[in-house]
């Protein structure tokens, strides 16, 4: 666990490991120690922690357990194994952990546009979408459009759709790859694609916007 990230479950669960198999901690003092390098990061970033650290602990502990229990029946090829070891990989996937660092940057560029240009129709959607998606509020309301066309001449309707399919994807049957490929598009719509199209129309940037872009996919 490194540099400004907020730590996420992956990377606990990969420290656990190698304090266990390398380090030769057992699992309660590993756990401990993880707990200890977690509170610094969340204290940098100002997120509350109770005195009482016990119920970190277990939390971290339990991952590991969850994980056990799975690597003991690995064997089993039954639905009812496959469908919590989905769900076990699912824990590793959440969309703060993976756009925690951007977060802040983005979130403050759509409420700025939403301010200043007072922005309307499919615009307005795609950044009030893109709000709903990092958990936040346009206006403290949450309110979804009824779907329109998806055509050539709306630009912006297979991002607003994605993002709405994403957050709706619970009604719908898809599989975990279908769920994951989905969770993909959208994160990159909102990490690397809202800046770059919002910033698309200056042409005098137009070189450095490239770059940027460039940079952020790598």
């Amino acid at each position: 666990m490194y540099r400004s990230k907020l730590p996420s479950n992956l990377q606990v669960l990969k420290t656990l490991f190698f304090n266990i198999r390398v380090v030769n901690l057992n699992l309660r003092e590993s756990a401990r120690l993880i707990v200890r390098e977690v509170l610094v990061f969340w204290e940098k970033a100002r997120i509350p922690v109770r005195l009482e650290k016990h119920c970190i602990i277990s939390k971290v502990e339990s991952l590991y357990d969850e994980w056990r229990t799975l690597q003991k029946h690995a064997a089993k090829n039954t639905a009812s194994h496959r469908e919590q070891e989905d769900l076990f990989i699912l824990k590793f996937k959440k969309i703060k952990d993976i756009i925690n660092p951007h977060l802040t940057r983005v979130l403050e560029f759509v409420k700025e546009h939403l301010k200043i240009l007072q922005l309307r129709n499919d615009y307005k959607e795609l950044l009030e979408l893109t709000m709903i998606f990092l958990g936040d509020k346009p206006n403290n309301t949450i309110f979804f459009h009824t779907p329109g066309a998806i055509h050539h001449a709306r630009w912006m309707a297979k991002a607003i759709y994605c993002l709405k399919a994403f957050m709706f994807r619970n009604l719908f049957k898809l599989t975990i790859s279908e769920e994951d490929g989905l969770r993909d598009i959208c994160i990159f719509i909102v990490r690397i694609y809202i800046e770059a199209w919002f910033k698309a129309p200056s042409a005098a940037a137009a070189p450095y916007q490239d770059l940027l872009f460039i940079r952020k996919l790598y």
